[in-house]
């Protein structure tokens, strides 16, 4: 759908189209984090805890969802032009959804039963693409991508509330919604600044640049999006009830075991992404995108300091220590604002190369609430996960010097598949000629968790990287 819209709208149109999905998925935070956080990790699961949570989403969830259509969506649409108003408006009703399905949410997380939720993610990303293609197919345009989003929340509400029910009564207990406001405040303050944090660029680009600058870096960053949902999401989602299960003391160590796991597994299609960003963006994006490719490639090249930061919320909230949250986002705002205050007179592509930096130094920054709260030493980590990292960017060097000498002549087509070859055996070569022991230890980890249908492939594939016994 996004790819669709983006070749047959205008630059400026499809800038409008994408800076309300930004605005929604800002308002989204407040159905999404602290209160569902709060849900799962407590020891409590009584009716009046679940009911006091629920009236307080739901209510809560109706007052904002009015606030965006009546007060917010029409001021921005004076800043940012006429025709964002109505798509606010149209989505605004997202986000009572999200609310009321809150506490099912919790509930199925809490238990561990994440194949509720991933089938959740399923149903809202099938009916998202098929109600989308259809209207788009019958000339809705851009309206084909914001009605398929309504129609994905309800679906995926609806799913939540058969597959997960909770008991809830119309009762209201003012000590449980004193624990949930202490324990949420400060967790729905730092994933605000955490979303500034990241977003920041692109709310300032649009503002300086306008609607035509922040499509392009859009369009650019769209490849990471998507990873990020397929591959970081949902072991996001599992870390906050993994971590909350770990002895307090263990806790840095257990950090650092899921941060190599994640990166040894998705740096390579990260850093590949990076290396084959101009071809790919011309090839799916069309011609008139070319200017995103530069930012595709810089910001899939920030993978390993964005995957390790995706991390710290669950284990500092596992932790109980939000006020650390709290600071570890604060610092990461004021990191992402400077950063975009530089390179936003410059255009989407040293936007990009700014969003690149900016995590590395963050993090940098928050290494003494990451010994503090966690146990974890900066260098430690770095050392844990460094392995994966320069045999990533060495990858994405040899592949780019590939396209920029033998390939250079080639169509984008036979360049890109020949590309991702090239990465697809360079990167394992590098770690089995330089940290064999590493990737052995990996591979003994990894292997009790591996379903035990898929453990003859996963033996026969650890054989042939030359890490098995």
């Amino acid at each position: 759908m996004f790819v669709l819209l983006a070749r047959q709208m205008s630059l400026d149109q499809f800038g409008v189209v994408m800076l309300a999905v930004l605005i929604i998925n800002f308002f989204t935070i407040f159905v999404k984090e602290g209160v569902q956080d709060y849900m799962v990790q407590s020891a409590r699961w009584d009716e009046s805890f679940i009911s006091t949570g629920f009236w307080f989403m739901l209510v809560g969830g109706a007052l904002l969802t009015a606030f965006i259509a009546l007060v917010f969506a029409p001021i921005a649409g004076h800043l940012y032009g006429a025709a964002l108003t109505p798509y606010l408006q149209a989505l605004s009703p997202t986000i009572f959804l999200g609310a009321a399905s809150t506490t099912n949410a919790a509930s199925a997380r809490r238990e561990f039963r994440f194949r509720i939720t991933a089938f959740r993610n399923f149903v809202n990303g099938a009916i998202s693409g098929v109600v989308a293609l259809i209207l788009f197919f019958m000339g809705f345009g851009p309206w084909a991508l914001i009605l398929s989003r309504v129609a994905a929340a309800l679906g995926a509400a609806l799913l939540l509330w058969v597959a997960e029910p909770v008991p809830t009564k119309l009762r209201f207990s003012r000590t449980d919604f004193h624990g949930l406001v202490r324990f949420s405040a400060p967790i729905l303050s730092s994933r605000v600044l955490s979303y500034f944090a990241l977003k920041i660029s692109e709310l300032l680009l649009a503002f300086v640049a306008g609607p035509a600058a922040l499509a392009v870096f859009r369009v650019g960053g769209r490849i990471n999006e998507a990873l990020s949902s397929l591959l970081v999401h949902p072991i996001v989602v599992v870390a906050l009830s993994t971590f909350a299960r770990v002895p307090r003391e263990k806790a840095g160590g257990a950090f650092v075991r899921l941060s190599t796991a994640l990166l040894a597994a998705t740096l390579p299609i990260y850093y590949g992404g990076a290396a084959i960003a101009n071809d790919f963006v011309v090839i799916f994006f069309g011609e008139k995108w070319r200017e995103a490719g530069p930012v595709m490639s810089f910001i899939l090249l920030a993978a390993a300091a964005m995957l390790l930061r995706s991390l710290v919320p669950a284990a500092l909230k596992a932790a109980e220590s939000t006020s650390s949250l709290y600071r570890f986002s604060a610092v990461e705002i004021l990191s992402g604002l400077f950063w975009s205050s530089i390179t936003v007179h410059f255009g989407p592509v040293a936007v990009a190369a700014g969003a690149m930096v900016d995590p590395h130094g963050s993090l940098f920054i928050n290494r003494d609430i990451l010994r503090a709260a966690l146990g974890v030493r900066l260098l430690d980590l770095f050392k844990a996960v460094s392995p994966y990292v320069l045999s990533g960017l060495g990858m994405f060097a040899l592949v780019k010097m590939f396209e920029m000498t033998v390939a250079a002549g080639w169509q984008p087509w036979p360049r890109m598949l020949v590309s991702v070859a090239i990465g697809g055996l360079v990167y394992p070569a590098l770690l089995m000629a330089f940290w064999r022991p590493t990737l052995h230890r990996l591979i003994e980890e990894v292997e009790p968790l591996v379903p035990h249908r898929a453990r003859p492939l996963f033996g026969r594939v650890a054989l042939a990287m030359g890490a098995a016994k």
